[in-house]
């Protein structure tokens, strides 16, 4: 018996506003994606993958027009719901980013346990005692010691913030989970240490990922598919 994919999406499309006119940056996209899967979206700079996670999100610049399309997830159009409920229902908790340049993801005054923990204050109500056991338990998950939550992102390296903004995306247990380019800007052997977890999570936790990246390499070591 087949099982119904867990995210679908039709006809996605995202235009933005331009001193030249509009710019499809996402036009007629469509795939879908299993429990437990690992999908590459592979394509070179400037097509439009980044984009794509955010219009699959709704997280939209001011220039953004004409998001259309279904995104359905669990069998449920979210892309139909209003923004409050996406944000409060789906939006980090049901679907989590890893942005690309992690310095630029974190706050810089803030301890990173605090932003790691943040998403289960606001989302979920938690006290601060449980978000912050959460946050350490999903810091051991990605391979960063508990006393890491006590420091801010400038006392790290890009190979630990990196852990960290993937730990802030894992920390509700999200169904999905979209990496955008997150080992671009690491060394070869750092990259191999994310990848490893990546695989690590997606074999223990059965979390589907969308993997966004124009380098054919990385795609490799995790794709179950490829989307070019």
């Amino acid at each position: 018996m087949d099982v119904p994919p867990l995210l679908e999406v039709a006809d996605l499309r995202l235009t933005y506003r331009t001193s030249r006119g509009p710019v499809r940056a996402v036009d007629g996209v469509g795939f879908d994606l299993r429990r437990g899967e690992a999908m590459v979206v592979l394509g070179e700079s400037g097509c439009g993958k980044s984009s794509l996670a955010k219009a699959l999100l709704r997280l939209l610049p001011r220039n953004a027009e004409g998001l259309g399309g279904q995104v359905r997830l669990a069998g449920e159009d979210v892309l139909a719901l209003p923004e409050e409920r996406f944000r409060a229902e789906v939006r980090w908790t049901r679907i989590a980013l890893v942005m690309q340049a992690a310095m630029s993801a974190l706050n810089p005054v803030v301890r990173v346990g605090e932003q790691v923990a943040e998403p289960l204050r606001v989302h979920r109500g938690w006290s601060r005692v449980q978000a912050m056991e959460q946050a350490a338990r999903t810091f051991a998950l990605v391979g960063v010691a508990s006393d890491f939550l006590q420091r801010y992102p400038f006392e790290l390296s890009g190979g630990m913030r990196q852990r960290v903004v993937l730990a802030m995306a894992l920390v509700t247990e999200p169904e999905v989970v979209i990496l955008d380019e997150p080992t671009s800007a690491l060394d070869v052997l750092t990259q191999a240490g994310i990848m490893n977890v990546l695989k690590r999570i997606k074999a223990e936790l059965g979390t589907s990922f969308i993997l966004i990246t124009h380098d054919v390499a990385t795609s490799s070591e995790l794709a179950d598919r490829v989307a070019l």
